[in-house]
C-alpha cells in the first residue's frame, strides 16, 4: 500500500430498536460492545482507515447530533458533515433489523460524491441470514460470526488491490453471483483472545454512556435450544481483562455491564477478577456492577460472597420456567422449581439483586408432547401456564421481573423446527420480534390474544398492585412515594443499626455493607420499579398503535 494513500473513514452504526422494544429505554445510556469493538480493531490494525460508532439508540441532539424530523439519525447530514468511505451497520438483533436495512437504503440512494465504497454487514442475524442483506446492492458485503480479526483483512485487501475470494468468512457478491468464503462462523480461538484490543469507547460519537459494556468470556457450553449462542466459551485473562476495568475506571466510569453470556463461564477466572474489583472498593472506588449468571450459581455461597464484596449490584439470572416439562425441552439442566427457588434467594442473601428472566408459551417439540404411556399430555392453558409463573414468582421474590414470550431466533434448533412445522409468521415484520410479541403458531389449543394478554398481566401483576391498574399511568405517583419513604428513611435505618453493629464488634466494614447498603438498595429498588412500570405504561400504549391485533384476528 502506498503511504500517499488518503485516509479513509470507516463509520460503524449500531441500528436503533423498534417503537415497541422495551430495550431501547437502558439502551439510551449504553453502547452495544460489538460496534465498539469492531471500529477499534480497525482503528489500530488498518494504517489509514480512522473509526468511528454511531449508536442511533444513543444519539443526543445536545452533543451536536443531526437529527431529522422523525427524530432518527439523519445520516445524509452526518455523511456531508464528513465522508464515510465505508459504512459499517451492526445486525445482530432481529428487532433492529427493518431499520438496519433503512440505513443501508439510505446510504446507497446518495448522490456518487456521499456514496461509501462499501456496506460492511455484521451480526448474528445478518450471518444466518445473509440473503436479506446482499439483495440491497451489490457493493454490500456479509460478515459471519466473530468478523474482528476479517474486517482487518477485508480492509487490507480491498485497499491492496487483492479481491474478496482471499477474505474469510464473508459474503458478497461477485460478476453477479453471490459468494461465500469460509469458514460457515469464524470464532477467535482461544489462544489469540487475549490479542484483542481493550474496547475503545472514546470513539462513539454523539453518545452519552453511563453504563460501560465490557466482556471477559465469548461463548456458552450450555446447549438450550432456543439460544443463538452455541459457540464453545473462550476467555481473556483476568489481568488483560482487569485492565480493561480499570481503564473505564480511569475514564470516570463507575456502572459497568459484564455481557458475557454467563459471567462464570471460567469460575477460576472469574473469582480471580472479583478479588481485585474488591480491592478496588477498598481503595472507595464504588463500582456498580451488572452481571449475567447462571442460576446453579446459587449453589456456590463462596462466589456469590465475592460478587457481593466486589460490587456486584445486580445479577441477571435466565429462570426460564418453573414448568419442568417446559425446561426439559428447552434442554436447561435443571428442572425442579422448589430448588430454583432456593437458588434464587441464595442470590438476595448476598446483598445482589437478582433480574429473573422468563420464558412464557414456550413450545413443545413433538418428541417431548407424549406422556409415559404413550398418550399426548394434556396442553396447559396460557392462563393456568400464568398461575404457575406467577406462583413461582411470589415464592422466589426476585428484585426485579422479566418475562418474555418465546421467540424464534434465526440460526436456533427451535427456529429450524418450527419453521419446518410451518408455525412462524413470516408474514409479520422483523420489528415484533423483540420478546414481547407472539410471533409463531403456539400450541394447538392456546389463543393466541389470551397467551398475549396473561404476559401483561405477569408483568403489571409484579410492578402494580391489581388494585391501581385501572388507574394507569397514576400508578406511577405511588411508585414515586415508595422511593420517597425510602430516601426519607435511610437516616433512621442508619442510626438504628449502628449500634448493634458495633456491639457485634465487626466495626466500620460491617456496618457499611448493612446500615449503608441496605436502604440503598431499597432507594434502588424502588427506582427500578418506577422506571420498569412506566416502560410498561408505555409498551402498552405503543401496542394498542400498532397493527399486531390485526396478524391474529
Amino acid at each position: 500500500m502506498s503511504i500517499l494513500q488518503k485516509q479513509e473513514l470507516f463509520r460503524v452504526i449500531d441500528p436503533r430498536f423498534g417503537k415497541n422494544n422495551v430495550y431501547r429505554f437502558p439502551a439510551r445510556r449504553t453502547i452495544s460492545l460489538g460496534p465498539v469493538m469492531i471500529a477499534t480493531m480497525v482503528n489500530r490494525y488498518c494504517p489509514g482507515i480512522v473509526s468511528r460508532v454511531v449508536s442511533e439508540n444513543n444519539f443526543h441532539r445536545k452533543r451536536g447530533a443531526p437529527i431529522g424530523k422523525d427524530e432518527l439519525p439523519n445520516h445524509a447530514a452526518l455523511q456531508r458533515k464528513r465522508k464515510a468511505d465505508y459504512i459499517g451497520i451492526s445486525a445482530s438483533i432481529t428487532n433492529a433489523v427493518p431499520r438496519a436495512k433503512e440505513v443501508i437504503k439510505t446510504y446507497l440512494s446518495l448522490p456518487e460524491p456521499l456514496s461509501p465504497r462499501y456496506i460492511l454487514v455484521g451480526g448474528w442475524h445478518a450471518g444466518d441470514l445473509p440473503e436479506e442483506f446482499l439483495e440491497l446492492g451489490r457493493n454490500v458485503v456479509v460478515f459471519h460470526g466473530e468478523a474482528e480479526e476479517n474486517v482487518v483483512a477485508f480492509f487490507k485487501a480491498v485497499r491492496s488491490g487483492q479481491p474478496l475470494s482471499a477474505v474469510r468468512g464473508i459474503s458478497y457478491w461477485d460478476k453477479g453471483e453471490i459468494k461465500r468464503n469460509g469458514p460457515r462462523f469464524p470464532l477467535i480461538p482461544r489462544e489469540r483472545m487475549d490479542l484483542l484490543p481493550a474496547p475503545d469507547f472514546g470513539l462513539v460519537d454523539y453518545a452519552k454512556i453511563k453504563i460501560f459494556p465490557l466482556q471477559r468470556t465469548r461463548g456458552c457450553s450450555g446447549k438450550c435450544r432456543f439460544c443463538r449462542v452455541r459457540t464453545p466459551p473462550r476467555s481473556i485473562s483476568p489481568r488483560r481483562f482487569l485492565e480493561q476495568v480499570e481503564m473505564v475506571v480511569g475514564q470516570g466510569g463507575r456502572r459497568i455491564f459484564f455481557v458475557d453470556d454467563h459471567f462464570e463461564g471460567d469460575l477460576r477466572g472469574a473469582r480471580a477478577v472479583l478479588k481485585r474489583l474488591a480491592l478496588l472498593r477498598e481503595r472507595r472506588i464504588k463500582l456498580r456492577i451488572t452481571t449475567q449468571n447462571r442460576l446453579s450459581l446459587g449453589d456456590d455461597p463462596e462466589t456469590l460472597r465475592l460478587m457481593s464484596e466486589a460490587g456486584v449490584e445486580t445479577a441477571a439470572v435466565g429462570c426460564e420456567s418453573p414448568i419442568p416439562k417446559e425446561l426439559r425441552a428447552m434442554q436447561k439442566p435443571i428442572d425442579h422449581p422448589e430448588k430454583m427457588v432456593e437458588w434464587v434467594r441464595a442470590f438476595s442473601q448476598q446483598g445482589i439483586n437478582l433480574h429473573m428472566m422468563l420464558i412464557f408459551c414456550y413450545p413443545m417439540p413433538p418428541f417431548l408432547g407424549e406422556s409415559p404411556n404413550g398418550k399426548s399430555d394434556e396442553l396447559l392453558s396460557a392462563k393456568a401456564r400464568s398461575r404457575l409463573f406467577w406462583r413461582f414468582i411470589k415464592n422466589a421474590r426476585p428484585a426485579t421481573l422479566q418475562v418474555l414470550l418465546y421467540t424464534p431466533i434465526p440460526g436456533t434448533p427451535d427456529w429450524k423446527l418450527l419453521e419446518n412445522g410451518g408455525r412462524i409468521r413470516r408474514d409479520m415484520g422483523w420489528e415484533y420480534y423483540d420478546g414481547t410479541h407472539l410471533v409463531f403458531k403456539p400450541d394447538e389449543g392456546l389463543n393466541p390474544l389470551e397467551v398475549q394478554r396473561e404476559i401483561e398481566w405477569l408483568m403489571r401483576r409484579f410492578y402494580a398492585w391489581r388494585i391501581i391498574w385501572m388507574f394507569g399511568r397514576f400508578s406511577l405517583l405511588i411508585h414515586l412515594a415508595k422511593v420517597g419513604i425510602a430516601t426519607v428513611s435511610m437516616p433512621f435505618v442508619w442510626a438504628s443499626e449502628l449500634p448493634f453493629v458495633y456491639r457485634g464488634g465487626y466495626g466500620f466494614k460491617r456496618w457499611f455493607r448493612t446500615a449503608w447498603e441496605k436502604p440503598v438498595r431499597k432507594f434502588r429498588n424502588a427506582i427500578n420499579r418506577f422506571s420498569a412500570q412506566w416502560i410498561i405504561l408505555d409498551w402498552m400504549k405503543q401496542f394498542k398503535l400498532s397493527k399486531f391485533k390485526e396478524y391474529w384476528s
